[in-house]
């Protein structure tokens, strides 16, 4: 069963497959491209917990933040909807999406574009979401030494040639 979303705002609105379909049918008795530009977006990925996908969308030099669904609620991937842009909106479209879980914690993202929208018509767009990384627990000095990696064992030397042979050597005052 496909989830329903409908959301506008800023001269963009939201809804859920079901538009895109009635829309196909309503421009094929008409015979003519739509009034709006319409984007689908099929957002899917290995992620769980989701209650709202926050989707920054920027095109036509503006940019828009939409809440899918407005009212945080389960979503299960994969998923889709549909935007409906103002015809005026050319150019790049890009579509960064924030998943967040009931607490409206980040707990993925991802990230499409297009190099040109087409204007009064159907463009489509698939997004996948990656699990964003969990904290660190203890924050970031709050290793005990064990565990530190080193990163580079040289110093660049004003050649900007690497030197491992050079002294990394810290004192530390009691």
């Amino acid at each position: 069963m496909r989830q329903v979303w409908r959301t506008s705002g800023a001269g963009v609105a939201v809804t859920g497959l079901w538009f895109c379909a009635s829309l196909a049918a309503a421009t094929l008795l008409a015979g003519c491209s739509t009034a709006q530009t319409v984007v689908f977006v099929s957002v899917s990925g290995q992620v769980e917990g989701i209650t709202q996908l926050v989707v920054n969308l920027s095109a036509g030099g503006l940019a828009t933040t939409i809440y899918v669904p407005e009212m945080p609620a389960p979503i299960t991937l994969p998923t889709d909807f549909t935007i409906e842009m103002d015809r005026s909106r050319k150019g790049e479209l890009r579509i960064d999406i924030n998943a967040n879980d009931s607490d409206a914690q980040l707990v993925a993202s991802g990230s499409a574009s297009i190099a040109e929208v087409v204007v009064g018509e159907r463009n489509e767009l698939s997004v996948e979401l990656i699990a964003a990384m969990p904290p660190d627990p203890g924050g970031a000095d709050a290793g005990t030494g064990d565990d530190a990696v080193v990163i580079d064992s040289g110093i660049i030397d004003d050649a900007g040639e690497a030197d491992p042979d050079a002294d990394l050597s810290v004192d530390i005052a009691p």
